[in-house]
């Protein structure tokens, strides 16, 4: 089923994966990351999700998607996940509470969501939190996404020319990024900026839920072990993907069953 979300510069498509019907399937409302879409990289975790018992909700980040007309803006962004469960709170009974499960920027909104609203939250699950995007020359370990297992796997679901749209401008034509003209630089410096405002390290500190940080060992962009002690003292899981890069996490099949038990053991 696909409805329409209304955005303040456009509108985008909110898809819902399932049996929307069915209300006694809990929910998980899914984000991407930039330079990505509503469906890529996740056809194997939506799969598991589905066959597991949950109907999914997702929709292009602004800026993303060839069906959206909205734009990527540090001040528009922010209200992306109330929006949407605004127009869930239309379609259900009562105001239900949520699974979140966001990678990259889309873990970065659903974060800053989920702490000023923790009742509506059962679960968050964060892939690959940026952090920063000033990985500097540590970025240069994504080129060895191509040779990790869960990348080759992942071809027989993308095909060759589909598989690798967010490392720079690659493909952009099939998953557009459009900057809004108000803001200056590329869509890479607007995210930055984003992530610099809501400032993820502080948002995870006030985390009072059910909550999963995954990352791949070799991803840079979401270097947890820099607050590793930090990262213990909160009330969160973490759960490495060793040898997998910040692209190839979300591609990986264990990640799928791991984050499927957060959501199975969550009161």
């Amino acid at each position: 089923m696909t409805l329409t979300l209304e955005r303040a510069e456009g509108k985008s498509e909110l898809l819902a994966l399932g049996h929307p019907e069915d209300s006694s399937r809990p929910i998980v409302l899914f984000l991407h990351g930039l330079g990505n879409d509503a469906l890529f990289p996740n056809v194997h975790l939506f799969q598991h999700l589905l066959e597991s018992g949950y109907n999914i909700y997702t929709t292009d980040l602004d800026g993303h998607g060839k069906t959206s007309t909205t734009t990527l803006s540090q001040n528009t962004i922010k209200s992306l996940v109330t929006e949407i469960i605004g127009q869930l709170d239309q379609m259900t009974i009562g105001r239900p509470r949520l699974h979140f499960c966001g990678y990259s920027m889309g873990a970065v909104l659903l974060l800053d969501y989920a702490v000023n609203n923790p009742e509506r939250i059962q679960s968050l699950s964060m892939v690959g939190l940026p952090l920063n995007l000033n990985a500097g020359y540590l970025l240069a370990t994504e080129i060895i996404s191509p040779i990790r297992p869960s990348y080759i796997q992942a071809l027989r679901d993308y095909g060759f020319l589909g598989i690798h749209p967010s490392l720079g401008p690659i493909l952009r034509s099939r998953y557009p990024v459009r900057v809004a003209p108000c803001e200056s630089g590329n869509y890479l410096y607007v995210a930055a900026r984003i992530i610099e405002a809501i400032n993820p390290i502080a948002k995870l500190q006030l985390v009072t839920f059910p909550s999963l940080l995954v990352a791949g060992s070799l991803d840079f962009f979401a270097n947890h072990r820099k607050i590793d002690e930090f990262i213990a003292s909160l009330n969160l899981q973490t759960f490495s993907l060793k040898g997998e890069t910040h692209f190839t996490s979300m591609l990986s099949h264990k990640l799928a069953r791991r984050i499927e038990v957060l959501l199975r053991t969550s009161p």
